[in-house]
């Protein structure tokens, strides 16, 4: 009987070879995602922190008038830096929708190959299964006809 070899290995590893290399790519993305969300995130508090402390400064006698110009202006300067990091987080979430994209499809074409794989497999191990009986079959027949053939013990006497 002949050994199993599947034909299409070397495609096969070429695509999980794929697949990793886009497992690293949704990773990379993931993190850069991460980190704008996290920039974002770090800005807010900062403006959130500026409003309290602008708050409790304008509510204090002697509160000079060119601190609420001060105020003002770095609020909207940070109002400015928000809108720019929102349009980062979206696109570092774009890059990580099609980066998880990437990777499902090449999950699927590896996938496949290895259901194809699997299907090929059973295939030879019944065509074995097949040639196995066969050459029992003609074991056996050989046999039963050598056996009618030669004259047993008590006929030779």
């Amino acid at each position: 009987m002949r050994q199993f070899r599947f034909r299409l290995a070397c495609f096969e590893r070429l695509l999980a070879h794929r697949e990793d290399q886009a497992k690293l790519r949704a990773a990379t993305a993931g993190a850069g995602r991460r980190r704008a969300i996290d920039v974002l995130d770090h800005i807010q508090r900062l403006v959130d922190i500026a409003r309290g402390e602008h708050r409790r400064r304008r509510s204090e006698p002697g509160f000079d008038p060119h601190e609420e110009v001060t105020y003002r202006s770095y609020f909207d300067g940070m109002t400015r830096a928000i809108a720019r990091q929102q349009e980062e987080v979206a696109r570092a979430t774009a890059a990580h929708d099609v980066c998880q994209r990437e990777l499902r499809e090449a999950a699927t074409r590896r996938r496949a190959l290895a259901t194809l794989r699997e299907r090929r497999f059973q295939e030879h191990r019944q065509e074995s299964l097949r040639e196995l009986t066969r050459l029992l079959d003609d074991v056996g027949g050989r046999r039963a006809r050598h056996a009618d053939s030669t004259p047993g013990p008590e006929t030779a006497a």
